[in-house]
């Protein structure tokens, strides 16, 4: 049996898909798939869509589609003030301009994260 491993884009700790928690849209109670369900998840409090998902370790909410998308983790390491936020900032809008593939980058980030990367970008 395969078991589907996930890595939080934010807290960056591996677990079960299956794990991971819906928020009900309607009375914003967390709830888990039963066994063989499959999404739309439907809340075991109101029986309304449970679609919102969110990291069972640190508790954010995962982008859409990062759950379908592969996993590429990389390393990036330098001193304080060395150009890592800069060099990742323009590595993301070039990979996905001119990647060729059909990379959702943009569509993982989230209000704090574009803001943090337009920041970026001016200063570059």
């Amino acid at each position: 049996m395969i078991k589907l491993r996930f890595t939080c884009p934010f807290c960056f700790r591996k677990y079960s898909m299956g794990k991971v928690k819906y928020i009900c849209t309607s009375c914003k109670e967390p709830t888990k798939p039963k066994f063989f369900e499959n999404e739309p998840v439907i809340c075991r409090v109101c029986e309304k869509e449970a679609v919102t998902r969110v990291c069972p370790l640190c508790n954010k909410e995962i982008p859409e589609i990062s759950l379908e998308t592969p996993n590429l983790p990389f390393c990036i390491v330098g001193v304080t003030a060395s150009g890592k936020t800069n060099y990742i900032t323009v590595m993301l809008k070039e990979l996905s301009k001119f990647s060729g593939l059909s990379l959702p980058i943009e569509e993982h980030n989230t209000a704090d994260t574009r803001n943090q990367q337009d920041v970026n970008q001016d200063r570059i």
